[in-house]
């Protein structure tokens, strides 16, 4: 009896596991880092989205100032949390270097002396989305980074089609600022792109795309005295309510 009472148990676990998980999130908010400047924002900023997004449905898992061993960790359970999920949303504010169409991901206890020490070092924001887009499903990526190479073509040619996996379908990235371009950390509690995105990202009855492409686009440029835009790209074939229609 005893036994039977178990596999119930764990049978009711196993149901409830699975309908948390059709809304899946990785958080991740470095700041604290040792060789390279501190940030103050991404903190508070990956604390108040995975509140945001726990309110909405989903199955957050935050990460604060990671080192690359806890970055790997993290990126791992993501993509196994991620395997029956319908919506998978990937957010990282951080230091970062853009290249080979991607965003190189920076863990609090790189060093970053030659380009080689950049791919050693940081991750690709493609290579943690990567096992979550193994079946199609909507895939949102949101990253508040730079968007500059201070390594140049020689990074380049390390990172070439980095970014491949971004032209998959279904995909939305939402990049803090354009190409070539900083992204400001902030003057309050949060990011000028964070504060827009706590605003619009799960508002009720408004589409992802218009919410991003619009709102989120507007209120961070005059924020910034239209020093910052948004970037907006996406393949999505279907409008998404993260808040509820």
């Amino acid at each position: 009896m005893l036994r039977a009472g178990f596999v119930l148990v764990f049978g009711l676990l196993m149901l409830a596991t699975a309908a948390a998980a059709e809304r899946v999130a990785l958080i991740i908010g470095n700041g604290g880092y040792a060789e390279l400047p501190r940030l103050i924002n991404p903190v508070h900023d990956a604390e108040d989205l995975s509140d945001l997004l726990r309110k909405a449905g989903f199955e957050v898992l935050t990460g604060i100032d990671l080192d690359r061993a806890g970055m790997d960790a993290k990126a791992r359970e993501f993509a196994a949390l991620a395997k029956n999920a319908e919506i998978v949303l990937f957010y990282y504010a951080g230091h970062s270097v853009s290249s080979g169409g991607d965003d190189i991901l920076i863990p609090v206890d790189a060093k970053l002396a030659t380009a080689e020490d950049v791919m050693s070092s940081g991750i690709a924001a493609g290579v943690i989305l990567k096992p979550a887009m193994a079946k199609r499903r909507v895939t949102i990526a949101l990253l508040d980074v730079a968007r500059t190479n201070p390594f140049g073509p020689e990074l380049d040619k390390l990172a070439k089609n980095y970014g491949d996996v971004f032209q998959n379908r279904d995909v939305m990235t939402v990049h803090a600022t354009g190409p070539g371009e900083t992204a400001a950390d902030g003057v309050g509690r949060n990011s000028p792109f964070m504060v827009s995105l706590l605003k619009h990202l799960t508002e009720k009855g408004v589409d992802l795309e218009q919410a991003m492409t619009k709102s989120l686009r507007k209120e961070v440029a005059e924020a910034t005295d239209n020093r910052q835009f948004p970037w907006v790209r996406s393949s999505l074939t279907q409008k998404v309510y993260l808040g509820g229609q």
